[in-house]
């Protein structure tokens, strides 16, 4: 063979060798072009408890990652259905500071998770056909747990936001426990990742060259970045490089309705009458004086002044506030949608909010009948208002008729059995054509 025709050959096969990388390379876009994910997990319970991981903490951080736009752990048609709720608490914040900055939000959930997977469930479970005794029994239980771990949050002995992000964003996504799962719950739960993965996927392919940030459960976020990382559109930028954040940037984070939702779930929460030593009173005497000195005279304040004077069972105080509070004959709305987290039970005014913290008042001081009379007025009132049956998270609600009803013939007691109480008046399972009644 001639020079000339070994060096044809040799070209050619260095080209032909070389070919599969050039294709791979010109699938790969210029970095510049890619969309930069920032990752911040969160726990759905942490931002109204832990003092280092607050829904100022929240927005400090996201101003720090200054995205064009976000997604959160909500459906995709979250506008169409009617209410801003409050949970997951993370959503507060973030929807909050991004109303403010004009910034693009998107539920990137999957439609078709838990809601179908709870109806399914319901639909197959038989009729509950515990005891009141045997419910009352489990709910000791519960609360027991809840307590401890609620304590753990409230004293800052758990993670603030900073070594959470580490905790949640650097563990491997395949727990131990994930993989002790029964087979189904597996599927179900790497089916709705991926779902969640192709929404996060279409809103970044809006915003090339542009950083959002993914605001999302711990437990989904490793899972999801692992998926991301093989998209070739896609950079993950590390959120620890956010850190740490100033006092003044946390300052700066806070809203003037923090401290309604973290005072009311260290005062109002639903589980409050029967662990009041899981909060950490320090802070809630703290955000009180900050109340007061933002709206010294205002409904907001001086309900939650009364129901500090509760928390220590001073009576009288907190009736001679509760009726000055009504004496005013003014409404004061309750900020966001009401939820049983910092919220119960879930009205639509402090006004309202005192006249039932009235009447469990007249209870506590074995004036019966004084309470029926609050408890009767305020189901006319809600009656008229048609909030007697108050839509909850998903398609869930709060059956307030039959909260009301139980107080009339039972008197408010205090302790475990008013969380109890509050705990029966919540329906997990509501029919969904009734549901979009109560969205109406």
């Amino acid at each position: 063979m001639s020079t000339i025709g070994y060096l044809k050959i040799l070209t050619c096969a260095v080209i032909l060798s070389i070919a599969p990388i050039a294709c791979q390379v010109s699938t790969q876009l210029p970095r510049e072009q890619k969309t930069e994910i920032v990752f911040v997990a969160t726990h759905h319970a942490t931002l109204l408890l832990n003092p280092d991981f607050s829904p100022a903490h929240l927005r400090a951080l996201l101003s720090k990652i200054d995205p064009a736009a976000i997604s959160v752990e909500k459906l995709p048609d979250w506008r169409d259905r009617g209410h801003f709720f409050t949970f997951p608490q993370e959503w507060y914040a973030t929807h909050t500071w991004a109303e403010e900055k004009g910034i693009p939000i998107y539920g990137v959930d999957w439609s078709g998770s838990a809601e179908d997977k709870e109806e399914a469930v319901a639909s197959l479970e038989p009729p509950d056909t515990s005891t009141v005794e045997q419910r009352w029994e489990e709910l000791q239980t519960r609360l027991t747990g809840l307590g401890k771990w609620e304590a753990g949050q409230a004293f800052g002995e758990s993670n603030g936001i900073e070594s959470f992000q580490r905790n949640e964003l650097t563990r491997e996504t395949d727990q131990a426990w994930f993989l002790q799962l029964p087979s189904d719950e597996r599927a179900f739960f790497d089916t709705r990742d991926d779902h969640i993965t192709e929404n996060i996927l279409n809103m970044a392919r809006e915003y090339p060259g542009k950083r959002i940030a993914v605001v999302y459960g711990g437990f989904h976020c490793p899972r999801i970045s692992k998926r991301l990382r093989n998209q070739t559109e896609i950079s993950i930028v590390s959120t620890f490089q956010f850190f740490p954040l100033t006092p003044e940037e946390i300052t700066s984070g806070w809203y003037k309705d923090d401290a309604v939702l973290l005072l009311g779930a260290n005062l109002d929460s639903w589980v409050i009458p029967g662990i009041p030593q899981a909060r950490d009173h320090r802070r809630t005497k703290e955000l009180l004086n900050k109340l007061e000195l933002l709206e010294p005279e205002s409904s907001v304040t001086r309900y939650y002044q009364a129901k500090w004077r509760l928390l220590f069972g001073d009576l009288e105080g907190a009736e001679g506030i509760l009726n000055e509070i009504l004496s005013q004959q003014i409404l004061t709305a309750i900020p966001h949608f009401p939820d049983h987290r910092w919220c119960w039970p879930p009205l639509r005014t402090f006004e309202q909010k005192a006249l039932f913290t009235l009447a469990t008042v007249y209870d506590l001081k074995h004036q019966h009948d004084l309470a029926v009379n609050e408890y009767r007025k305020l189901l006319r009132i809600l009656e008229k208002e048609n909030w007697l049956e108050v839509l909850n998270w998903r398609n869930s609600y709060y059956d307030l008729d039959y909260y009301l009803q139980d107080l009339i013939e039972t008197p408010y007691r205090g302790g475990a059995w008013e969380a109890f109480r509050a705990w029966e008046s919540i329906r997990w399972h509501k029919p969904l054509e009734n549901v979009e009644k109560l969205r109406e």
